[in-house]
């Protein structure tokens, strides 16, 4: 790129037909044309964005041009240098012929794609500098609202030689446009108008347009905040889910198989990498009759560790012992705790109703296991969003059987049945459609934790739980008092 300080005049038309040569007919010794090199080389920028780690969790669309700039655009790009700057640029000086719009969500998504692209090991060489490209997104702000991280890309020699891309493709220049969605969304409106120098713009319009962009600028960071919020809700709600499900899996696990595979004692959450290091060592050597216990121990490192290795190895071990026993129910109600530790939730209850149908069909099974069974239907019940018909239908039925049962029980037997109590209680907070719900699934939550005294390392279980439902009953309590308005008085509310 030859630059002048004085205006230089528009392309000969002779300049023009050879501009249009190198772009569409093969040079001297390539076997392929310019323009059939760039669609090439932006074939393969897009396919390393969609590919990207970051892709999933931080990029929306990924919207490659439309093939390459028309003949048009860079005569225009290049008579408006020439006329305006006094710059005469080449076909190879231009960095927008190819290129692509990465979309994020929210602004901190634009940021971890920018810490991505930036990165050492990247198959491609990344201009202006981080800091640059910020400091042009911001004199473009101020000019005329418009905000975008526009970069350049640059394909590296050892990629285009591994990937067997045609000679050149290495001094190819790929624009990549990097923003929130509402920022595109500004710039699809106003691009007809943005697009010329903020000097051809009324100043009375670019203040008003400026003061627009700012508008969706504050959006972006609110949006921005309740997706905060609601990752942070959503993180509490599954730390709570993860920490019942060791609760669960330990409850299940006799003194003896708690020995065998070194299970600490105290609270899981208290579980060091050594002690958990330890369980592994032994699960790994674990030989003879403990199946079971070789099931619930991979459940729990499955858990604590979120290793897909353990949970297959649950599931097999499980699945196995199952198909062994397939007229012992209790082995349905173990493995439905083991599916419904590691996530999958409805195929935990398909497994209970299969359990309690059998159970009561059983004369050999007892009534407080069938009890049990429905107790943990009624529980997994409460971690779905919304139940199918029938799950729902089963859960009032057994909700009002529970309920029933507790109430017809002698004052001696109650201190047995606290997890009964516990389960009512939570189902009727998280499917409450009215506060007094709530307050009767509180009193249920009480009373659980009341007739639990009896035993210390029960107590212990059971206070884990109460204070884990105590809070899904608040955050309900919060959902009704937003709902309901305050009442028409002149008194001042208390």
């Amino acid at each position: 790129m030859a630059t002048s300080s004085s205006k230089l005049s528009e392309l000969t038309r002779d300049e023009i037909n050879h501009l249009k040569q190198s772009l569409h007919v093969p040079q001297s010794g390539q076997s392929t044309t310019m323009e059939a090199r760039l669609l090439t080389v932006q074939e393969e920028c897009v396919q390393l964005l969609e590919s990207a780690s970051v892709r999933k969790a931080h990029i929306r669309f990924v919207i490659p041009r439309q093939g390459i700039k028309s003949d048009e655009s860079i005569i225009d790009k290049i008579n408006s240098q020439r006329r305006d700057k006094g710059k005469d640029l080449s076909l190879s000086a231009l960095n927008d012929l190819i290129g692509a719009k990465v979309l994020c969500p929210y602004p901190t998504d634009v940021e971890e794609v920018l810490d991505w692209l930036y990165e050492d090991d990247r198959p491609f060489r990344v201009f202006p500098s981080r800091e640059k490209a910020k400091q042009e997104r911001e004199e473009k702000e101020r000019d005329r609202g418009y905000r975008s991280y526009n970069l350049t890309l640059q394909l590296t020699v050892s990629h285009c030689t591994q990937r067997n891309l045609p000679v050149g493709a290495q001094n190819d220049k790929f624009e990549l446009q990097v923003k929130t969605l509402l920022e595109e969304a500004w710039d699809a409106k106003t691009h007809d108008v943005t697009y010329k120098g903020p000097s051809e713009i009324d100043r009375n319009l670019r203040d008003h347009m400026k003061l627009v962009s700012k508008s969706l600028v504050a959006l972006d960071e609110q949006t921005e905040v309740l997706r905060q919020q609601i990752m942070e809700e959503k993180w509490e709600k599954e730390q709570r889910k993860r920490n019942a499900a060791l609760l669960f899996v330990c409850m299940n696990l006799t003194p003896e198989e708690r020995n065998k595979i070194a299970v600490p004692d105290e609270d899981p959450s208290l579980w060091t990498e050594d002690s958990i290091q330890r369980m592994n060592i032994q699960l790994e050597g674990l030989t003879g009759d403990f199946d079971r216990a070789k099931a619930l121990g991979h459940t729990l490192l499955a858990i604590i560790a979120d290793d897909p290795r353990h949970s297959e190895e649950a599931l097999l071990t499980i699945n196995t012992l199952v198909s062994k026993n397939v007229k012992d129910p209790n082995w349905l109600r173990l493995r439905a705790c083991i599916r419904w530790s590691l996530g999958y939730v409805k195929s935990a209850m398909d497994d209970l109703l299969d359990c309690i149908a059998m159970a009561e069909a059983s004369l050999s099974t007892k009534s407080d296991d069938t009890m049990d069974a429905k107790n943990d239907f009624l529980y997994y019940a409460c971690d779905l969003q919304t139940l199918s018909y029938e799950f729902a239908k089963h859960a009032q039925e057994i909700a009002a059987e529970i309920e029933q049962h507790l109430e017809g029980l002698q004052n001696e037997e109650l201190s047995a049945v606290a997890e009964l109590y516990d389960t009512l209680g939570r189902y009727y907070i998280v499917f409450a459609t009215k506060l007094a719900s709530v307050d009767k699934g509180r009193e249920f939550l009480d009373k659980a934790l009341n007739l639990s005294t009896v035993d210390e390392e029960r107590h212990a279980v059971a206070r884990a739980f109460h204070w884990m439902h105590l809070y899904e009953a608040v955050k309900q309590m919060g959902r009704f008092v937003q709902r309901t308005p305050l009442p028409a008085t002149n008194e001042p509310h208390l």
